[in-house]
């Protein structure tokens, strides 16, 4: 008998503290096991929360969005498993209950030069009112026009 394996999807679309060039110990750990990355968007609606040890993005994931989030699809290439377990901690989602946090991981259609691919990404799971919308889309270019 010939046992089949399933491939699971190693595409990670990233857009805030975990794009190429952040230095924080996730992104760090992230990136050494991350092949190829292309520059990517989605539909959706960017958002800062402000109100933490530090700014973050939070995405709106809308498909029917006339706006775009800006970020990187990141290849991995090993660790997959350990990787997701760890950066789904980092994102606050609970094993036990994943719907819980203010993210969860979810696969969705990313615009990138090759065309539209289905990657993994951390979507916004709670209510977002009273959070500034990032217009432009682009977590990376909010912070350098900040310095």
């Amino acid at each position: 008998m010939i046992e089949k394996k399933i491939k699971t999807n190693n595409k990670l679309f990233v857009y805030g503290t975990l794009m190429t060039g952040f230095d924080n110990p996730y992104a760090l750990q992230l990136h050494r096991s991350v092949g190829k990355v292309v520059k990517a968007s989605i539909k959706g609606e960017l958002y800062i929360v402000s109100n933490w040890h530090f700014e973050y993005p939070l995405a709106v994931f809308d498909e029917h969005s006339q706006s775009e989030i800006k970020g990187e699809v990141l290849e991995i290439e090993n660790n997959l498993e350990e990787l997701l377990e760890v950066l789904d901690k980092y994102e606050g989602i609970e094993s036990v209950n994943p719907d819980a946090g203010e993210y969860v991981r979810a696969e969705i259609p990313v615009s990138t030069e090759n065309g539209t691919e289905i990657c993994w990404a951390y979507i916004n799971n709670k209510p977002f009112e009273g959070l500034a919308r990032l217009e432009s889309g682009d977590f990376r270019a909010y912070l350098k026009n900040k310095i």
